[in-house]
């Protein structure tokens, strides 16, 4: 996921304009294909709390349901979302 942070780095500066490259967008793309690709998305345990992880843009968004794992140190992710 290095090489997708490398491509938002120009973006992330302060007063830097927000233009799309195609390298940022094939970055986007490749980090959807990952998540899309998580193996284990788990049914929710009505005994512990929800949590919610979201960021937003003017271009996009995206957000993670998830439950703590029993250790309370890993999250568990029960519904992904994206939209650009």
């Amino acid at each position: 996921m290095t090489e997708v942070k490398a491509a938002f780095s120009a973006v992330q500066k302060k007063n830097a304009p927000w233009l799309v490259t195609s390298a940022m967008r094939n970055a986007f793309d490749y980090a959807q294909e990952q998540v899309a690709c998580i193996d284990m998305l788990i049914f929710p345990d009505d005994d512990k709390p929800l949590y919610v992880d979201a960021d937003a843009s003017h271009l996009g968004c995206g957000a993670m349901l998830y439950q703590y794992d029993e250790t309370g140190t890993t999250k568990l992710p029960l519904r992904l979302y994206a939209l650009l």
